[in-house]
């Protein structure tokens, strides 16, 4: 199992999400500050699974973006806020999924300015 700790910006967010795609583990992310996002957050394929402890902090689309997508796996999200979520065309604000991931868990969020949607892509 690989845990990424101290995860307070965009690039530690999305290097943790790179790296934990490609090792083959359970993984858990712990997330210490708010991040902003300057792009789109990587793709989340996790064959394995992958748990994002948000520990109270706040993820924020920038008003542009969506904040995760995830293809596939296990995934679990606990104690995030998502703030200023935005996608457009077939884009999810907050989630998109291109498959129903075996094992979705999400709780204790906080949704602030942000469109929710969960999107199904076949």
């Amino acid at each position: 199992m690989a845990i990424f700790n101290d995860v307070d910006t965009f690039q530690e967010l999305n290097d943790a999400i790179q790296f934990s795609k490609d090792n083959g583990e359970h993984d858990t992310i712990n997330i210490t500050g708010d991040s902003i996002l300057s792009e789109q957050l990587l793709l989340i394929n996790e064959d394995v699974g992958l748990v994002v402890n948000g520990n109270g902090c706040a993820v924020s689309g920038n008003n542009g973006k969506r904040i995760f997508f995830v293809k596939n796996g296990t995934f679990a999200l606990d104690g995030l806020s998502f703030q200023d979520g935005k996608a457009q065309g077939t884009n999810s604000g907050v989630f998109g999924f291109e498959d129903l991931p075996s094992n979705l868990g999400i709780s204790d969020f906080d949704f602030n300015n942000a469109v929710f949607q969960i999107q199904f892509l076949a």
